[in-house]
């Protein structure tokens, strides 16, 4: 398993052509500790949804595969 996770927060919305797609804003990260859980520093909290805070866990994809290619998150 990887070393570290980014949060991240999804956001549904329907492009001009109709197609739905999920829009992901990386909010931190988590990191293994020494107990076998994570423990996650959050850089901005989400927005609640029906009263639950809730993000994603992913392993980092290269950076490379991130800068300006939408379409390669979520992870």
């Amino acid at each position: 398993m990887s070393e570290r996770l980014d949060a991240l927060v999804g956001r549904d919305y329907e492009t001009s052509g109709g197609e739905k797609k999920t829009a992901w804003t990386k909010i931190g990260v988590a990191f293994p500790n020494k107990s076998g859980g994570y423990n996650v520093q959050l850089e901005a909290m989400p927005a609640p949804k029906d009263g639950v805070f809730k993000f994603a866990l992913f392993v980092p994809k290269p950076k490379e595969r991130q800068a300006g290619d939408e379409d390669s998150i979520p992870y």
